[in-house]
């Protein structure tokens, strides 16, 4: 009895459970496109699932390539954007004023090296 009391409760809530629509928003911040054939995605990822949660991704992709690669992501600590863009040759540098904590960045991307500058971090060591 009791089996097929939690199978009526698990089938009456099915189709109220799989209605919910996604619980992330992603929302383009900006669209960067270096002379040297690089373009940068900055996206601001919301999600509201158990606690609201946000993350800034910087994405780069070659052009006429249909491949990307995540350079760097973070806790953002206010609304600025990133500023990206290729310092020097074989460089890409990201500049941030400030943000919470990295949750990803690589250092190498390509034939590219990439330097993050931070002028405020709230929480340094959350690797």
């Amino acid at each position: 009895m009791k089996r097929l009391r939690h199978l009526l409760i698990t089938l009456a809530l099915t189709p109220a459970l799989s209605s919910c629509g996604a619980a992330c928003l992603s929302t383009p911040l900006a669209e960067i496109h270096d002379p040297a054939g690089v373009t940068f995605k900055v996206i601001r990822t919301d999600c509201d699932t158990l606690a609201k949660d946000s993350a800034v991704s910087v994405i780069a992709t070659r052009d006429g390539s249909t491949k990307s690669a995540l350079l760097l992501k973070y806790d953002p600590w206010g609304d600025q954007v990133p500023q990206v863009h290729i310092a020097a040759p074989g460089t890409v540098f990201i500049h941030l004023d400030s943000a919470s904590s990295i949750v990803e960045q690589h250092q190498v991307w390509d034939s590219f090296q990439v330097k993050v500058a931070i002028d405020r971090l709230a929480y340094s060591n959350r690797r």
